[in-house]
């Protein structure tokens, strides 16, 4: 089973942290969102980082796994 975090850009320029569709956790700057999603990421493995910006752009940032992080 893979763990999907994802990263969403708000209205307000907040970030949310959520694990699937589940809230974490809401940040100021998109710095201290991603730092909180690797770590929980890394403790979830496998697992993949998901990026949702306001204009409709999603991208895969990472993946965790058994060979460490990986950025695509």
């Amino acid at each position: 089973m893979v763990w999907y975090f994802h990263l969403v850009e708000e209205c307000d320029d907040h970030w949310v942290c959520q694990h699937g569709v589940r809230p974490i956790d809401k940040h100021s700057n998109l710095a201290e969102a991603l730092q909180h999603l690797h770590a929980l990421a890394s403790s979830k493995t496998p697992s993949s980082i998901v990026l949702h910006l306001r204009n409709g752009t999603v991208r895969m940032l990472n993946r965790h796994g058994g060979d460490g992080p990986t950025s695509l």
